[in-house]
């Protein structure tokens, strides 16, 4: 059983060729840092991050590309200055948008790293 405010983010259909085994984090501490891959150790260029994603040029995901964060008694993905942007349910963050933070809702989320026609598309389930 799932306890209430968890936060875990798995795979969709579009991002399974990245992750061929899988991919599930459970999101334990704020805030939470996603980015591009860059070391075994996890390093982004930008100092560590809590989840490291695969990424080949042309890069889609920044070394720091977003982070999510409590706000009050809900959570938000906020967009770290990437490059391409990030979607949170459709939601345009960063790049050319002029927003750069989005609620996560109870239940699942859609969160797209870079572009929306790009393969780093993420479940973002709030229990």
């Amino acid at each position: 059983m799932t306890e209430p405010g968890t936060i875990t983010i798995t795979t969709t259909e579009r991002s399974t060729t990245l992750h061929p085994n899988g991919l599930r984090a459970e999101v334990r501490k704020f805030p939470f840092r996603i980015g591009r891959e860059m070391d075994h150790e996890g390093l982004s260029g930008f100092g560590r991050v809590d989840l490291a994603l695969p990424d080949h040029r042309p890069y889609s995901v920044s070394r720091g590309h977003c982070l999510i964060e409590r706000n009050g008694d809900g959570f938000i993905v906020r967009d770290c200055g990437s490059r391409l942007g990030t979607i949170v349910n459709g939601a345009p963050l960063g790049a050319e948008s002029t927003e750069t933070s989005a609620p996560l809702v109870p239940g699942e989320n859609r969160l797209i790293l870079g572009t929306e026609e790009g393969h780093h598309e993420y479940l973002v389930t709030v229990a």
